[in-house]
Order: C-alpha cells, then sequence, then structure tokens
C-alpha cells in the first residue's frame, strides 16, 4: 500500500509539472478527519488550500495561479542562431503509459516466478550429491518449509533434468569426488564458492547454475574460480555453466594464458 500510494505521488508530480497551457485539478471531497481519508490526493489538496489560509467548508472552485500570457517579441531574433538538421524527441506520455501498464508489457509476475523456482532449484542442487539423493534431499525441503508438497513433483521433474543431462550426469555419479558449494581459500585468506567441485581423475570440473542469460561476468567468475585451482597445482581444469529455464550448458576447458571463457 505504501509503495502504491508513493508511486501515485510521482505521477501525480509528473501531472502536474508537465501542462503547457492551463492545468485543471479534480479531487472527491471526503471527510478528511477520517484517518481512512488522509492519505490520498484529495487529502493533499485540502491540506495545501488550508495552508493557503483559502479553504472554505462550502467552496468547491480554486484558482490557485493565473499565468501570464507570453509576448512574442515583434522584431525576430537573429542573432547567434543555428539550424538543427534533426532532434530527438520523447514524448513523455507514453512513458506513464509504460508504467501503467508496465506488467502487461514485460509479464512481471512471470519472470518473479521464474527467479523463486529457479533459487529452490539452486538451493536443491546444493543438498544433492548424487543422484539417488534427489528423492531425500526434497523430503528434506519439505520437511524444512523451503517448498511445498505441492511444489515436490514439479521440481523433482526440473531436477531430473538437470541430473540427467547428458553434458551433467557424470557430474552427479557416486564414482567421482564432488564438493558442493565448498569454499576455496586463495593466499589472502579471502573465500571463493564455486556451486559444484568435481574431482574426476587428474581433472577438476567447476560447476555453476545460473539464470539465462549467459553473461561474460559468469565465465569470468568460473575462470577465476580456476585460476586458484592452478595455483593449488592442479593442471586440467574445466568450468561449466547450467543455465535454469533454458537448460543449455556451456564449457570450456580453463587456459591461464587467455583466460577467455565461452
Amino acid at each position: 500500500m505504501e509503495k502504491t500510494f508513493i508511486e501515485n505521488l510521482n505521477m501525480l508530480y509528473v501531472g502536474f509539472t508537465r501542462p503547457q497551457d492551463r492545468l485543471y485539478i479534480i479531487a472527491q471531497v471526503k471527510d478528511f478527519k477520517s484517518v481512512t481519508n488522509q492519505k490520498n490526493i484529495s487529502f493533499l489538496l485540502h491540506r495545501y488550500l488550508q495552508h493557503l489560509d483559502l479553504w472554505q467548508d462550502d467552496q468547491y472552485c480554486y484558482q490557485l495561479a493565473k499565468g501570464t500570457p507570453t509576448v512574442k517579441s515583434a522584431t525576430p531574433l537573429t542573432d547567434n542562431l543555428f539550424a538543427v538538421e534533426e532532434f530527438a524527441s520523447y514524448n513523455w506520455t507514453q512513458r506513464l503509459k509504460l508504467k501503467q501498464h508496465a506488467n502487461n508489457v514485460f509479464d512481471f509476475a512471470t519472470q518473479q516466478e521464474h527467479q523463486r523456482i529457479n533459487r529452490k532449484l539452486h538451493y536443491a542442487l546444493s543438498r544433492i550429491t548424487t543422484a539417488k539423493e534427489l528423492g531425500f534431499a526434497l523430503k528434506q525441503l519439505v520437511n524444512e518449509g523451503i517448498i511445498s508438497s505441492k511444489e515436490t513433483a514439479e521440481l523433482r521433474s526440473m531436477l531430473n533434468r538437470i541430473i540427467q543431462h547428458p553434458h551433467l550426469s557424470r557430474y552427479f555419479s557416486k564414482d567421482i569426488l564432488i564438493e558442493k558449494e565448498k569454499e576455496i581459500l586463495n593466499v589472502r585468506a579471502s573465500r571463493y564458492k564455486p556451486d559444484r567441485i568435481v574431482f574426476d581423475g587428474t581433472k577438476v570440473v567447476l560447476l555453476d547454475f545460473k539464470a539465462p542469460p549467459f553473461t561474460q561476468e559468469h565465465a569470468d567468475n568460473l575462470n577465476f574460480y580456476a585460476g586458484l585451482f592452478r595455483e593449488l597445482l592442479f593442471t586440467e581444469i574445466e568450468c561449466v555453466l547450467y543455465y535454469f529455464d533454458v537448460e543449455e550448458v556451456e564449457q570450456w576447458v580453463y587456459k591461464e594464458e587467455s583466460k577467455i571463457g565461452v
């Protein structure tokens, strides 16, 4: 409610400051002694008129200002003029319409729902070492109140697609050593935490789960983690990014000299 009121005040400010010729303000008269009627535009206008000592209980029309007509100079101004061949302008009324209809245009509700699900997927993956632990991890999340029992089936299906992904299934196998969100310490005692570290023979695989789209920052973070493992004398280091929603994988072999992602 508070956020909506502040947004309406912003809209009111824009409406009050944009008219070029004249401005008419129409508001509803209410019982302003009532607390419930003291947080709306009508009450603010009422208080403003009281502040100016203009308010009368039986008066419903007020003229707050009378503009002065602009007098055009009879002599054309020719000094210091230059021609503008192109001029970019923007219709401010379209900006207001966009704000009013933003939810319809951008579908924020769907975006927020995806973010909520992705956070739960990310948290569930932090509880799963091997594929066989999926069911137990979901039960734990339900018992802890992190997910509801109604969400279990959908999350199980989504997690299964991740675990069984042809590029990821190896990293949920019992045949390799897996560390989940394990902190890495560098020589300065700074802590870094990839989502998943896999020790597969002589190779180290660093895996991060992200929301799309791919950004260079995602790759740079994994390359930075890989550089820390290179300092620990690991020679084979692979970086893997998995993107929720689109279910896509980006992977590359870390090369110290280039440190370039995908």
